[in-house]
């Protein structure tokens, strides 16, 4: 018997790959994700920190000057987390385009194995067919064969 062949084969190797592709790139999207999320959390929490060390400097005059290099700074910093939250943003919104494609590039995949699948079926259907056709000539034959073998060996008696 010949070796089953689906035609669509490469179509599902292809469409693997791309749903590969996808789910690496989302996950990459994810891992970027959290990084800028953490530098914001991070940058915010030294904020935090700076304003509690102001907070209890005892001496006016120091505290002052500390709040003039926590504005100016505060500042750049400030500049910083838009930065970064635009980029959050964008990646939001990167993620949420690529995750549509990942779903359907995944729908696809399943629909071409069960297509697979049918049509392996319906080959291993195909060739027991064939297999049961040949059985059945061959019992057919062997059949005939003892049936005209007395009447040869009759024939060659008289």
């Amino acid at each position: 018997m010949k070796r089953f062949r689906w035609p669509l084969q490469r179509l599902l190797e292809v469409t693997n790959q791309r749903e590969l592709a996808l789910r690496s790139q989302l996950l990459s999207l994810t891992q970027e994700l959290a990084r800028c999320h953490g530098r914001i959390m991070a940058a915010q929490a030294h904020l935090r920190g700076l304003l509690e060390h102001v907070g209890r400097q005892a001496d006016l005059h120091q505290r002052i000057r500390l709040q003039e290099l926590l504005l100016s700074s505060s500042q750049v910093i400030e500049c910083q987390l838009r930065d970064w939250r635009a980029q959050l943003r964008q990646l939001q919104q990167e993620r949420a385009q690529k995750t549509p494609q990942l779903v359907a590039a995944k729908r696809k995949r399943q629909t071409l194995e069960r297509l697979q699948a049918q049509a392996l079926e319906r080959y291993r259907q195909e060739v027991g067919r064939l297999e049961q056709g040949q059985l059945d000539e061959a019992a057919t034959v062997a059949f005939a064969r003892r049936a005209l073998r007395p009447r040869a060996e009759k024939a060659g008696v008289n």
